[in-house]
């Protein structure tokens, strides 16, 4: 994954992991074109 990538508006992500503690959150995977991992993160949930 190269560290420069960055996600942009349009961006279809996958979850890969849901996290219950310590808080909701899930960790969600964007490829580029050619299916290599773009960025990864895990996002809060607002709920």
């Amino acid at each position: 994954m190269d560290k420069t990538m960055t996600k942009e508006k349009g961006d279809i992500g996958t979850i890969i992991m849901v996290y219950d503690t310590p808080n909701k959150a899930y960790e969600v995977e964007f490829v580029d074109e050619e299916g290599e991992v773009k960025y990864q993160g895990v996002y809060l949930s607002n709920r």
